[in-house]
């Protein structure tokens, strides 16, 4: 096997590894690792333990989750339910100051544009960035600014969901998710 034989083999092993991580604890709400992601939108790989633990520290992570009513939804690394909010179509993020207080944009790592990692079931062309007026840039899914809930108090709720007939969750696809998030009581 030539030199870049080895080296294509390696990074595509690295990139297994990081991907098998990322999504063992998308059901059991684990944190999982991401690192950054280079030039061509696949992760780097990396030679020690050391180094990878650097690239994964405050690296933001989009997963996918499997909830009991609202079906395969959008996570961040954590496992905690992410939102749009319908205000923001065609105007990037307009949820600010107290409204980003309840519901708290998705930042980029580090204050950096770099796109997040993904894991198994997201896809990573809809995956981006924008630029927010009261900081960091902030992460997008289907050109939707995403957010988390406050009132999500573990990860897999979805108290958000339909909330003021404005904040939804997203399916894998980038689609809204509008059904509600509790079954009807009786």
């Amino acid at each position: 096997m030539n030199g870049s034989a080895k080296g294509v083999l390696a990074a595509g092993m690295a990139v297994s590894w990081l991907l098998t991580g990322c999504g063992a604890g998308a059901a059991t709400g684990e944190e999982e690792p991401g690192g950054p992601v280079a030039a061509t939108g696949a992760p780097e790989a990396t030679e020690s333990e050391e180094q990878r633990a650097a690239l994964v520290d405050g690296q933001a992570t989009l997963s996918a989750a499997d909830h009991p009513v609202l079906g395969l939804l959008l996570t961040d690394g954590e496992g905690n339910t992410l939102y749009l909010f319908t205000e923001d179509e065609g105007a990037g993020p307009t949820c600010v100051e107290e409204c980003a207080a309840l519901w708290e944009p998705l930042r980029t790592a580090a204050g950096t544009e770099a796109v997040p990692m993904t894991a198994e079931g997201v896809r990573p062309e809809l995956v981006a960035a924008v630029p927010r007026l009261d900081g960091a840039p902030q992460v997008t899914y289907a050109e939707w600014p995403l957010y988390t809930y406050t009132g999500d108090a573990a990860p897999g709720e979805a108290n958000g969901q339909g909330a003021d007939g404005a904040w939804f969750a997203l399916d894998v696809y980038g689609g809204t998710i509008t059904i509600p998030a509790a079954a009807p009581q009786g």
